[in-house]
């Protein structure tokens, strides 16, 4: 038989289990296997290649992912059980604390840009070690220690004590670390706000927020902000800003299918081989995953309840941005990345009269590393399978008239997307309209704190 030339995928002839089986090659390109699930022995052809590993990096040093493992294990259970970062706490396992903070770099399909992000690496499920394919992850352990030197936001952190029991520490560090890398010269204001994510039981924080905003202090900031950056470049000698000047062509991405103990996790790279796949396994129990931040709220979509799960993270389509002919945004881009497109895009504002109101109102959605993890398009699709879910960019959606598209083609509002059978279908990008000038926009959200609030009420 032959591979799907589409997905790439390979399906059993007796239990018709779509998977990449152990091949042993014969001759012509032809391939003998025995499956994964049943253990039928056939034969088949490839045609086109498929990756059957998870590769990421941790402080510069490269780790495969076994298979083996849960599809829920965490990328903070994996760096702890195989002791490459006990630095990097848990406690909540929800959302609320923070203390499990790491930086993550990754590459934007889209523009081939690597971004750079301080994400929750636990949530038992918010960050599944296999959807941390081609990631590089910095733990505290990466930037110094007392023995090999501390790095400047360590040694700030120590000279304003702001640690007491320590346990938060590594988190509030690793969550300035990935701020200056964005933002080399933050406000004050800018450090208070990306402080909304991480508790600390002792300090009371002013310690804490003392020593992160001291360096918006051009007198108390390192000699040169690129001290922030601990590796050396091997051509220069000077420390690495994460990407050349002239970068190599990246190298397209293979999709991903792994076979697991109890799951098929796949990514894919093109909008093609996911529709494939949403329509191969629509009468399956399946998941998209992205940011997997819904888990904070609901403990019924963690990966151990699902038989298909589809990483989009190489789906390169579902990040596009557009501002003309109208404002489009791809359904991959994230909270954050939502907020930076709202008040950067250059949209005369006479058309455009409330972007400036969105972003305040994004702002009030959960905390930064939620944020910087969870997209628009999850935050709906949370709503879609919760109507209880008091979401919040279902009532900023809803309010502008945005358009949603789903597969591309399909358009329905905010309020009637809840109506729509999601079953095999994904949403794909939204459409913000123009507004005459005199269009006023306001939210206004009454909640018992700022951030991470979820028993609210909307006027």
């Amino acid at each position: 038989m032959m591979s799907n030339a589409k997905t790439s995928l390979l399906e059993c002839p007796v239990c018709k289990t779509s998977h990449v089986p152990i091949k042993s090659p014969i001759e012509n390109g032809v391939c003998a296997s025995t499956c994964l699930y049943c253990g039928h022995f056939f034969k088949f052809k490839v045609t086109t290649p498929v990756r059957s590993e998870v590769i990421l990096k941790v402080n510069g040093k490269e780790y495969t992912v076994d298979k083996s493992l849960d599809p829920a294990t965490s990328l903070n259970e994996f760096l702890r059980d195989k002791r490459i970062s006990m630095g990097t706490k848990y406690m909540c396992k929800e959302g609320g604390c923070g203390v499990c903070v790491v930086m993550a770099a990754s590459v934007n399909p889209s523009t081939n840009d690597i971004e750079r992000k301080a994400i929750n690496s636990n949530y038992t499920c918010m960050c599944p070690v296999f959807m941390c394919d081609g990631w590089s992850i910095t733990t505290v352990e990466g930037l110094g220690s007392q023995r090999d030197g501390l790095h400047p936001i360590q040694d700030r952190l120590d000279k304003y004590n702001g640690s007491q029991c320590g346990f938060c520490s590594p988190a509030q560090i690793m969550n300035m670390y990935a701020l200056l890398l964005n933002d080399t010269k933050p406000s004050k204001q800018e450090i208070e706000d990306a402080y909304d994510g991480i508790l600390c039981r002792c300090t009371g924080y002013r310690s804490i927020l003392d020593a992160m905003k001291s360096f918006a202090d051009s007198k108390c900031s390192p000699t040169d902000i690129e001290d922030l950056e601990t590796k050396t470049c091997r051509k220069t000698g000077k420390p690495c800003p994460g990407k050349c000047s002239n970068p190599a062509t990246p190298k397209p991405e293979r999709p991903l299918h792994l076979v697991l103990d109890s799951a098929q996790w796949f990514k894919p790279t093109t909008l093609t081989q996911l529709y494939d796949l949403l329509n191969q396994y629509k009468e399956k129990d399946m998941r998209l995953v992205l940011g997997c931040t819904g888990f904070g709220v609901y403990k019924d979509i963690g990966p151990w309840n699902y038989d298909i799960l589809i990483d989009l993270h190489g789906v390169k389509d579902l990040y596009q941005i557009a501002t003309s002919p109208q404002l489009q945004i791809g359904a991959n881009v994230t909270l954050t990345s939502m907020m930076v497109t709202l008040s950067s895009c250059d949209l005369p504002k006479d058309k455009y009269p409330y972007l400036a109101e969105c972003v305040n109102y994004i702002q009030r959605i959960a905390h930064t590393n939620v944020r910087n993890a969870g997209s628009w398009a999850g935050n709906l699709m949370m709503k879609h399978k919760h109507p209880e879910f008091v979401s919040d960019m279902f009532v900023m959606l809803e309010t502008v008239r945005a358009q949603i598209f789903i597969n591309g083609s399909t358009s329905v509002t905010a309020n009637q997307l809840l109506a729509t059978d999601m079953t095999g279908k994904v949403l794909t990008h939204v459409i913000l309209p123009s507004f005459s000038a005199n269009t006023v926009v306001k939210f206004y959200k009454v909640a018992k704190r700022s951030q991470v609030a979820l028993k609210l009420c909307h006027h």
